[in-house]
């Protein structure tokens, strides 16, 4: 019976397994994985279209040239395509579903730019404007907030400049090819071994819409250095997204070709169309910008999935690099994060730098090769959530933060980040370049780096003052002198610092010494009080600065010629709210000694160009999205946004040893506007009153700059004289519009001319008061000054300046009646970084 028993349950066994091991055969799930790389270089190809079984079903490789195909039917064959490189197809066999395959792709002789364009309707443009049309529905930075990690990876090997090596003359002592070979042998050999310099970091993102962003690294890790101050470079070269209608690379902004009438300025061709697993198509797009189109402009390739018509992926370049030294390659790539929005998830960046004089040394020969630096930063973005929750106080002027623990994290804190261990290349690379920097202090080295950025040189336990070591103007001639400061090395609460200086026309000496008490580092709450004994120009209008705030406003300084001497004690307290405004509240009392003319009648005064004034007052900045990282040694600055805008009140007060009780109020905004293809419009705008018994030397003289020193000064009347015309009450506007590339550009290295217009206008009026004596007779502004100008910049052009010439003529009711007397010939001078 036992046996009949199990035969019986033995066959209802089988009945059930049979179906169901059949059922699991034929839905079995099968995983082919793979690497695409460069034939020639090795390097990994992202974005490469892969199309696989009768259905046309395809996909494209990652940022590391990586892809996996999961089916219910194994692959029989792959096509695969890629912009620039001959079409490959590889058959897949069984034996290929157990290992990771490795597919080699050919470089195609032509370039990306050699496009025959045919007549009729282009099927690319259909596709790009609906990407445009759903742009906003599509760009993360529309959501109202998200929340996500990055995992980021940058490090920095040697190169063979070949470009470099390609353009020597033949006569000069240069290496044969088979030397070079040779020597490039050697160079593959070190990079294979280590990198130059690497650097990994894990942060923490929080995004609030419009523009609020709260930044938190939680591992960082840099060879040779502890300190993590700059670890922020990573993720500083490109645009989160592809969506701005200016994409942000290498420190200029460039037309996105994803833009209003980008059709009209983008040439945009169809390469391929393939289709998804889930059967959404996958168009190919290759785009560059048209001929004679004269623009910051991109050339590249992007995907875009007709779910949403959102990109997939993108691979842009800048059709002009930022300098010759320096050019840059941006690949983004994008997922579709829980079934309703396209979120990048990948984003790299490769950089390369020719360095001027970077050379190897062929030891057999004593010839010389020269090298460029590349540069590889990748990000990984995971952990997105889409509706995080999130408080108002987590966002401020405090853009990037340091966790304390951020240089401690073990490997199993990095292993939750990184998608693969360190290859034994990046391993060595640490370790290596972490025993140098040690031996050679790197971590000092980089710190005097940081303070270079702020203008200040760390000695000991002091800083040096950049900004006070030498200066020029006529009435003191050439100055100099040295300022000096303590640093965090003493204390992080307390500063104190003096300067010295001496002016070798006026033969006089300028001191002064302050002390400052930070209450509150992150909110910029401190105290000071100090002493000075300096120079100041009658009329004068000082305003702080954001950090990186360069223009040629300076350049007026040269030109000073009257100046008073002040002995000034004063007291401030300073602190931030509301994250973009800065408050300031002063007193303090000015001993005057008037060397400028400018005196003073007044009948409790022993000599007229002798007296005291006493000032309580309070000032505002606002500075829209100005960002900040919060070190242990400070904060630094990151960037700001327009508008500027700055509003100080003064009261001048008899008692406390003043001799004028007056009231002094300043306004000032500047804003820049930025057209896409059409340059950008600077405006400044100025303007007060004075009322009460104001001393003459603060009455206002209007910032004119004509003088023998013809440099182009901005928001100055540059066809005015020096203190021309006074006011009590007071407005200028300062116009200019640079053209940028709009009217053309040349292929010269050092011949690039852009064209600028400039309108200046200025009103003010004055009311007779005999408490002012005057040197001389300035006029008043009551019906209107107004000049004009034409600059044509960029005549003489390297990387890091430009120069060219411009002229300006006045006109109105206060143009001379001589036409050639109302023109001011000027040399331009600006900075292309």
């Amino acid at each position: 019976m036992s046996c009949i028993h199990n035969s019986a349950l033995m066959k209802k066994l089988f009945a059930i397994l049979i179906p169901l091991i059949i059922s699991t055969t034929a839905f079995a799930q099968h995983t082919l994985k793979g690497k695409i790389i460069d034939k020639d270089t090795g390097s990994p190809l992202p974005f490469v279209n892969i199309v696989y079984n009768q259905k046309g079903q395809g996909l494209t490789t990652n940022l590391d040239g990586e892809f996996s195909i999961t089916t219910s039917n194994p692959v029989s064959q792959l096509v695969i395509s890629y912009v620039g490189y001959q079409q490959a197809i590889t058959e897949v066999n069984t034996s290929d579903y157990n290992k990771e395959m490795t597919i080699r792709l050919s470089p195609l002789a032509y370039s990306i730019e050699e496009v025959v364009i045919k007549p009729g309707i282009n099927p690319a443009h259909r596709i790009i404007k609906q990407a445009y049309k759903n742009r906003n529905q599509n760009n993360p930075e529309k959501l109202p907030r998200f929340r996500y990690y990055s995992y980021n990876k940058m490090y920095f090997t040697i190169e063979r400049d070949s470009s470099a090596l390609e353009s020597k003359d033949s006569t000069q002592n240069t290496i044969s090819k088979q030397q070079a070979d040779s020597l490039d042998q050697k160079i593959q050999q070190l990079k294979k071994k280590q990198h130059v310099f690497m650097m990994e970091t894990v942060t923490e993102r929080n995004f609030k819409h419009p523009n609020s962003n709260n930044e938190r690294v939680l591992a960082s890790r840099v060879s040779g250095l502890k300190d993590p101050f700059f670890v922020f470079l990573s993720t500083q070269f490109q645009s989160f997204s592809f969506y701005p209608e200016q994409i942000y690379l290498g420190g200029k902004n460039h037309l996105n070709p994803i833009s209003k009438g980008s059709t009209n300025r983008y040439l945009f061709v169809l390469e391929d169309t393939l289709f998804t697993q889930s059967f959404d198509s996958l168009f190919v797009i290759s785009f560059r910008p048209l001929r004679n189109q004269n623009f910051n402009s991109l050339k590249g390739v992007m995907t875009i999935n007709s779910n949403g018509y959102a990109i997939q992926n993108v691979i842009a370049e800048p059709v002009e690099p930022p300098t010759p030294m320096f050019t840059l390659k941006i690949q983004q790539r994008y997922d579709l994060i829980d079934s309703t929005m396209w979120f990048p998830v990948e984003l790299n960046t490769d950089i390369y730098m020719r360095m001027a004089n970077a050379q190897a040394q062929d030891t057999s020969t004593g010839k010389k090769i020269p090298l460029a630096i590349l540069g590889v930063g990748n990000t990984y973005i995971k952990n997105i959530d889409l509706n995080p929750s999130q408080r108002l106080r987590d966002f401020s002027h405090i853009e990037l933060s340091f966790d304390p623990m951020s240089g401690e994290r073990d490997e199993d804190f990095w292993m939750q980040f990184r998608d693969n261990s360190l290859t034994q290349q990046e391993i060595n690379t640490y370790q290596v370049i972490d025993s140098i920097g040690e031996a050679i202090n790197l971590d000092r080295q980089m710190r005097l780096f940081e303070s270079l950025i702020t203008g200040r040189v760390p000695v000991w336990y002091f800083n040096i003052d950049l900004n006070k070591l030498m200066a020029y103007n006529r009435f003191e001639g050439y100055r100099l002198g040295l300022g000096l400061e303590t640093n965090n090395r003493l204390a992080s609460w307390l500063t104190l610092g003096g300067h010295y200086a001496y002016g070798f026309k006026d033969k006089e000496h300028k001191y002064g010494g302050f002390g400052k008490i930070t209450l509150n580092q992150r909110h910029q709450v401190a105290v000071e009080g100090g002493y000075q004994y300096d120079v100041r120009e009658p009329g004068q209008l000082q305003y702080s600065k954001p950090f990186g705030l360069f223009d040629t406003e300076q350049f007026r300084n040269y030109s000073i010629w009257r100046m008073d001497y002040v002995e000034r004690y004063y007291g401030k307290f300073n602190f931030r709210a509301l994250k973009n405004f800065t408050f300031s509240l002063a007193a303090s009392s000015n001993n005057f000694d008037v060397a400028s003319g400018y005196w003073v009648n007044h009948s409790s005064l022993a000599n007229p160009d002798e007296f005291t004034t006493t000032e309580i007052g309070a000032e505002i900045k606002y500075v829209t999205g100005e960002r900040f990282m919060e070190t242990p040694r400070g904060l630094l600055p990151l960037g700001f946004q327009h508008p500027i805008i700055w509003l100080k009140y003064y009261k001048g007060l008899t008692s406390y040893g003043g001799n004028f009780d007056y009231n002094r109020l300043e306004f000032r905004l500047d804003h820049q506007i930025n057209y896409r293809v059409s340059g950008r419009t600077s405006i400044s705008l100025m303007g007060g009153l004075l009322e009460g018994d104001t001393p003459t030397p603060l009455l206002q003289f209007a910032p004119g700059s004509l003088d023998n020193l013809p440099f182009d000064a901005s928001r100055s009347f540059a066809a005015m004289k020096l203190y021309e015309f006074v006011s009590d009450k007071y407005a200028y506007a300062f116009i200019r519009h640079d053209f940028g590339k709009l009217f053309g550009e040349t292929n010269s290295k050092y011949f690039k001319p852009q064209l600028s217009l400039v309108q200046n206008i200025g009103y003010g009026t004055y009311k007779e008061n005999s408490l002012h004596i005057f040197p001389d007779n300035p006029k008043t502004l009551s019906e209107g000054y107004f000049e004009s100008g034409l600059l044509i910049n960029g005549l003489l052009w390297n990387p890091m300046y430009s120069m060219g010439i411009g002229a300006y003529y006045r006109w109105g009711s206060y143009a001379y009646s001589n036409w050639d007397d109302n023109i001011a010939l000027k040399i331009t001078l600006s900075t292309n970084f």
